[in-house]
């Protein structure tokens, strides 16, 4: 439903009519443990409006961050910036700008996500438990510089070595859906170093 909403938002917009959307645009200036949130809104009536962003680490809920207010110009893609600091290294974290207008306030339109890992060679292992349930979804989250690496799961009674390829975005991820509960393990080889990373796989039913 929102991804319906939001194309049909910005169709309206760019044909001059409708509500205020958010852009998606590359982070930049990324650090180990800061970066700068970049996007743009766009509103086809122009006046006053706002925007915010939602941030937070990859597989976790974004958080609403403080809301901007802006003059927008009619039918014009005007940039927006937010400065995030604090991070953790090599970790991928997701964002996506919001905006609204007189035309659709109280229900603001957010971007696509983008995705951008912070500085850092960095093997993580999470656990996502928002889909599917009762399937558990333990996650290999490597950051690395572009290239093939050797990559070991393993899993409850399962597991094996591939190599997987890192791409020019600088992480990769993978997840291993599961109704099996236990320990799930990580290795990877980058660079002459061997990182490794567990999580346990431990979802709940619905009840």
């Amino acid at each position: 439903m929102a991804r319906s909403l939001l194309a049909l938002c910005t169709a309206l917009v760019f044909a001059g009519s409708g509500c205020a959307i958010g852009l998606g645009a590359p982070a930049s200036e990324v650090t180990a443990n800061s970066a700068l949130l970049n996007g743009h809104v766009r509103s086809s009536t122009g006046g006053p409006g706002s925007y915010h962003l939602e941030f937070g680490k990859l597989g976790s809920p974004l958080q609403k961050r403080a809301v901007h207010p802006i003059d927008l110009e009619a039918n014009v893609s005007q940039p927006v910036s937010e400065p995030v600091d604090g991070l953790e290294f090599g970790t991928i974290y997701s964002y996506r700008v919001c905006a609204e207008d007189g035309q659709n306030a109280g229900s603001p339109i957010c971007s696509q996500r983008q995705h951008f890992p912070t500085a850092g060679v960095r093997l993580r292992a999470d656990l996502d438990c928002t889909f599917y349930p009762p399937y558990n979804f333990p996650t290999a989250r490597l950051v690395a510089p572009p290239g093939d690496y050797e990559f070991t799961w393993t899993g409850p009674g399962e597991g094996r070595t591939d190599t997987v390829t890192v791409g020019s975005f600088g992480f990769l991820s993978i997840s291993f859906p599961r109704e099996t509960t236990g320990l799930w393990t990580f290795t990877a080889e980058v660079q002459g170093e061997t990182l490794t990373a567990s999580v346990v796989a431990d979802c709940a039913s619905p009840s």
